[in-house]
């Protein structure tokens, strides 16, 4: 009986430090998971940002265009 008891105290101690390990390993996880996530969010919100300047920056690309069509058009129709 005492061998017997033996045995499950090992195999107890055995499955809690596998237990243990398992949940260290899964919090370390978590935590490296949570970070990624973070540098994602900031990233998603990077590229947004960078998207509305390029969408804008694209807008003041096309005025200038219409600007300098228009002179182009006047400055023909004065040296005609």
């Amino acid at each position: 009986m005492r061998r017997d008891h033996d045995d499950v105290v090992d195999k107890l101690h055995l499955m809690n430090k596998s237990r243990y390990e398992l949940e260290t390993v899964a919090g370390d996880e978590k935590a490296r998971n949570t970070q990624l996530l973070e540098v994602l969010s900031l990233k998603e919100e990077s590229l947004t940002r960078r998207q509305t300047e390029i969408e804008e920056l694209d807008k003041k690309g096309l005025e200038k265009e219409r600007e300098l069509d228009a002179l182009n058009i006047k400055y023909e129709g004065l040296s005609k």
